[in-house]
């Protein structure tokens, strides 16, 4: 009796019920692999090579930064579908889903960082991204998870939108501040019916960290100082993100 009522009184003080301590569960999944190499740039760089670095990295600064547990969908140069995508970040029980890729344009003076989360598209050009990464394959489910998915996506909509600008917000901030530089431009955060983040159960983005069709990006993506910078500002944000969801709520 009188241990439910300290936990009572717990509970008032600060306004919200008491939150577990298991730990922030971020699943990140390198794109392409396999037979797939994604985009090719520069002086041959693959995609699929590039992102599983920088994926590493990512994940390496974020159990160092916010002491999360981080699973890859792959972590070695495998083909996986979409649907074995989405259901890693389901079996992992993820609290975030963080789809890893660089961009790529005919245009080569076209240069950039942006991050999507699922919605309908922004414009033409993300509709072509999108058509683009979807090449993997389809996500097919039977009616009823069909139904429970969108139900869950669509509550999620919101929160990754919020993910989407606290990530791309705090990763262009240190891109911009320790490696001036490079004078990454700023892309913004789009919206695009990205099949890899439909079904993840959770809030997720999808991140294009550059484009390796550009000289000078994917130079700069060749080097551990501006990798280490993007996988700083990608912790920074989750940080930022985490923080306001678990803001303390007032009471009334």
């Amino acid at each position: 009796m009188k241990k439910c009522l300290w936990v009572a009184l717990i509970i008032f003080l600060w306004g919200r019920p008491l939150v577990s301590q298991a730990p922030f569960v971020v699943v990140i999944d390198p794109g392409h692999g396999g037979r797939d190499t994604g985009a090719m740039g520069y002086q041959g760089m693959r995609e699929k090579d590039m992102v599983l670095i920088l994926s590493k990295m990512i994940a390496r600064q974020i159990q160092k930064d916010l002491g999360a547990k981080v699973y890859f969908t792959r972590s070695s140069d495998q083909y996986l579908t979409l649907d074995q995508r989405n259901q890693s970040a389901i079996q992992k029980g993820a609290d975030i889903f963080l789809s890893i890729h660089l961009n790529a344009s005919k245009n080569k003076d076209v240069y950039g960082v942006e991050t999507y989360y699922l919605d309908v598209a922004t414009d033409e050009a993300s509709q072509r991204l999108a058509m683009i990464e979807n090449r993997a394959g389809r996500v097919k489910y039977d009616t009823t998870e069909a139904v429970l998915s969108a139900m869950i996506q669509q509550a999620s909509t919101v929160a990754s939108r919020d993910l989407a600008h606290a990530i791309q917000d705090r990763l262009l901030k240190r891109l911009n501040n320790k490696m001036p530089e490079s004078d990454i431009k700023n892309l913004k955060v789009k919206t695009a019916l990205f099949q890899v983040l439909v079904g993840t159960k959770c809030p997720g983005v999808l991140l294009e960290l550059g484009f390796i069709t550009n000289k000078k990006e994917a130079k700069l993506l060749r080097t551990q100082s501006y990798q280490t910078q993007i996988a700083v500002g990608i912790a920074d944000g989750l940080r930022f993100y985490r923080n306001l969801i678990d803001r303390p709520r007032t009471n009334l």
